[in-house]
């Protein structure tokens, strides 16, 4: 049960996004995702089509403690539960 929350709550993370207001070129979106999970595959593919116009920062969190760390900091900071 508590993989399936953590599954669920990492899509749920996959979709949003932190951008950086006080850019002064493109914005940098903070992009939260678990390898393997086929929403994060085609939230990347959009990701891409728009790197033009924004930066993108990837964060592996399945397979990565460092990140996965990470992204709970900003769950956080934004009071995401």
């Amino acid at each position: 049960m508590k993989k399936i929350i953590k599954i669920l709550s990492i899509l749920v993370i996959c979709c949003f996004f932190i951008l950086d207001v006080n850019a002064k070129s493109k914005p940098t979106v903070y992009f939260f995702h678990g390898d393997g999970c086929p929403h994060c595959r085609e939230e990347n593919k959009y990701l891409n089509s728009v790197s033009k116009k924004i930066n993108v920062e990837a964060y592996e969190v399945w397979y990565n403690e460092e990140n996965e760390e990470f992204m709970n900091k900003v769950k956080e900071e934004l009071g995401i539960t």
